[in-house]
Order: C-alpha cells, then sequence, then structure tokens
C-alpha cells in the first residue's frame, strides 16, 4: 500500500483552500489529497467505481447518515466547538486546532480504527546517524541539535530523537503534541498494526526551525524497558516510513547496553570528544584500541564513525593533541562563548557564523564521505 487517501469535506472553501495547501506541502508523501465543498460531489466521488477514502475529514454541514460509508474506512468529523468529547465522539476533531496538530489527531484516529496494517510508500529510507560521546560534557547535544536545525534548514525532513536520561530536547526545540515518548514505548511493547502511522502522530514539529521530534517520555527509567527487538523494531519503522529523510539520534553518554544496540543499528555515528585526558581515553575504546578497553564490538562502530574534536581552543591545556593526531578527526569545531551562554531565544545555528560553518561542512563531509545518497523519489537521504 502506498498513501493514505485523505477526503476533506468542508463548506468553507477558504478553510479547505489553506488546509489543502499546507498537506500538499507537508504531507504530499503520506497522503492522497481529495477536496470537496458539495455534498454533492462527495457524494459522486464515492459512489465512482474504483473511489474510496482511507479517511475522510467532513464538516458539521455534510450529514453523516447519507455518506456512503461502505466506501470510508475512517470517518473523523470536524466539529467548530473546541469542548472535550465522549468516548461515543472519539472519532471528532477540534477544526481550528493547529493544522500541525490536527495533522496528529487525523493519523491517531486512523491508527486506533485500522485493523489492518498499513505499510508507508518506502521508496526514500530515511539515513539515520547517532551523534554519542564516551564520556560527558563534550557538546554533544547541542551539535546533535545544530545538525537537526541545519539539515531542516537545506530542505530534508528532519527528525531529532533524544534517548537521553535527562533530555534537554525543550531548550532546543518547541511544539505541541498531546502524546510523547512515553507513547511510542507503549506502542513498541504492544506490537499492534500501524505503528508508523502512530509514531508519525505522536511526532511534534518545532515552527522555527523545521525540526521533527518526540517530547520526552513520563520517566527516563522507561528507557530501561526497552529490548534489543524493541530497539530493532523502532529503527526499521522509521528508517522505512516516510517519517523523515534524515534521523539524528541523540544518545547519552557512555556505552551501556542500550546505546550499542542503537549504535549497531545507525549507518552512521558522530563520536564528539575533547580536550580532557579522559575523553582521549574513551575515544581510543570508540576507535577499538585494545590499549584502552576497546574490543571487536566497539570496533564494529569505528569502520562508520566520523570522530569530532569539538570546544577546540589553541589556549586550551592540550598535551596529547599533536599533529600527528590531526588526521583522526574529521571536523574539529571552536569553543564559542555565545553557545555558552545561549538561554534558547534564537536557532542555535544562527548564534554563531563559525559553529554553523562548521556544522555546514560536517553535513556535507557526512554526505559526501561515505554517506549519503540523495534520493529521487522524495528528494531525503539515505546513508549508503
Amino acid at each position: 500500500m502506498g498513501k493514505l487517501t485523505l477526503v476533506i469535506a468542508d463548506k468553507d472553501e477558504n478553510y479547505l483552500s489553506h488546509l489543502g495547501n499546507y498537506i500538499m506541502v507537508h504531507y504530499s508523501g503520506r497522503f492522497s489529497l481529495h477536496l470537496f465543498s458539495s455534498f454533492e460531489d462527495l457524494s459522486l466521488f464515492l459512489e465512482s467505481a474504483g473511489k474510496h477514502a482511507d479517511i475522510l475529514l467532513y464538516g458539521c454541514s455534510f450529514p453523516e447518515e447519507a455518506i456512503v460509508s461502505e466506501k470510508v474506512h475512517t470517518m473523523i468529523r470536524l466539529s467548530e466547538n473546541n469542548t472535550s468529547h465522549s468516548d461515543e465522539d472519539a472519532n471528532t476533531i477540534f477544526k481550528y486546532r493547529h493544522t500541525e496538530r490536527l495533522i496528529q489527531d487525523i493519523l491517531h484516529t486512523y491508527s486506533k480504527s485500522s485493523a489492518g496494517t498499513f505499510i508507508p510508500d518506502g521508496k526514500a529510507s530515511a539515513g539515520i546517524c547517532a551523534v554519542h560521546s564516551a564520556s560527558g560534557g563534550t557538546g554533544k547535544t547541542c551539535i546533535a541539535a545544530g545538525l537537526s536545525m541545519l539539515a531542516a534548514r537545506r530542505g530534508l525532513k528532519c527528525l531529532y530523537l533524544n534517548f537521553e536520561s535527562t533530555p534537554s530536547t525543550s531548550f532546543y526545540f518547541k511544539g505541541q503534541s498531546e502524546r510523547s515518548l512515553s507513547d511510542v514505548i507503549y506502542y513498541l511493547k504492544e506490537r499492534g498494526d500501524n505503528l508508523a502511522v502512530k509514531l508519525e502522530s505522536g511526532r511534534c514539529c518545532d515552527p522555527a526551525s523545521g525540526v521533527h521530534y518526540f517530547l520526552p517520555p513520563e520517566s527516563a527509567c522507561e528507557f530501561d524497558e526497552l529490548t534489543g527487538e524493541d530497539i530493532d523494531l523502532f529503527i526499521g519503522t522509521i528508517r522505512s516510513s516516510s517519517l523523515a529523510d534524515i534521523i539524528f539520534i541523540d544518545l547519552p553518554s557512555g556505552l551501556s547496553r542500550r546505546n550499542k544496540l542503537i549504535l549497531k543499528s545507525c549507518d552512521k555515528v558522530i563520536e564528539i570528544c575533547e580536550h580532557r585526558a579522559f575523553s582521549r581515553y574513551m575515544k581510543g575504546v570508540m576507535e577499538g584500541d585494545p590499549g584502552t578497553g576497546g574490543s571487536e564490538e566497539t570496533n564494529e562502530f569505528s569502520s562508520r564513525t566520523f570522530h569530532i574534536l569539538n570546544k577546540y581552543s589553541e589556549n586550551a591545556s592540550c598535551d596529547w593533541y599533536e599533529k600527528k593526531n590531526s588526521g583522526k578527526f574529521c571536523c574539529i569545531i571552536g569553543d564559542s562563548e555565545k553557545l555558552r551562554f545561549n538561554r534558547g531565544e534564537k536557532l542555535l545555528i544562527d548564534l554563531d557564523q563559525s559553529f554553523s560553518a562548521s556544522l555546514g561542512k560536517l553535513l556535507d563531509l557526512i554526505a559526501a564521505g561515505g554517506g549519503v545518497e540523495r534520493c529521487r523519489s522524495a528528494g531525503g537521504v539515505a546513508f549508503v
């Protein structure tokens, strides 16, 4: 199955036009869209041979009892009153809510009412890149969030995932959703149908940067419930769905069991390092150096890892950073006071031109150095 057939019927032609334009711009890969402002035209469409609607979104002025319901999988009524609805009115959503939230509710309602499994288009396989640091305090999240913003600015549909125990997602991105990573973990455990649609209905979008992300779970302990099968299912679903062209996973520091499972599933790994001696030691671990406790398991990561030296300063104590080591870093990012004192008023990539330029080079490096292949189908990217 390819796209979902979404039919929207409402007598307000201005509302139809604005909603239709938004869907065509942002969700053309998810929906095949049909708009009707008259009941007669809607009826002719549904009565035509071979025509159907996976989802029918209809205004209150359209008589539900007269709609050819056998040609419609999920019917959702647009309410003009923003009030809570009973279970009997579960397929009713508020007409004038934020468009992104409206799309989330549409997908969520469809995923609950569908007994079958919707298989996304799958023409473009999303590239998945983990951003990791073996030790804390290296500026890992700042780089992961910045890369996500920069990718979105370049026109890619970007998904940012934060798996830290104490996530700082809300510091970089502002969005609204009634669901969070707690719901994602529940969906994974449930092993139900339409996982990709459920995941899409739970994400939110930062209006300033255009980055998609999930709100943090209610408790960080929920991450500990994830098994290897859960992680494989999650990574496989977001890779094959149309959730994003490129996905950055912000991992907690260290080499926990969960981190190793995620690192194994990712196409590329960005490993952040800084001046401190301990950071140098852990860099050796990630490179699989037996002298620093590396193993065959970590050596597997090294073949697809980009090592980044962050917070570099010529005045910093850096006895181990010699010319012979410079070739071991794919990118060197200078220290920045502008980033250090940022309070979230501006986009991260607009605070420091040097930082933004370094991230741009890193994104280009991933794309060119082993990295990313343009997909003609959706303009997305897929790691190779």
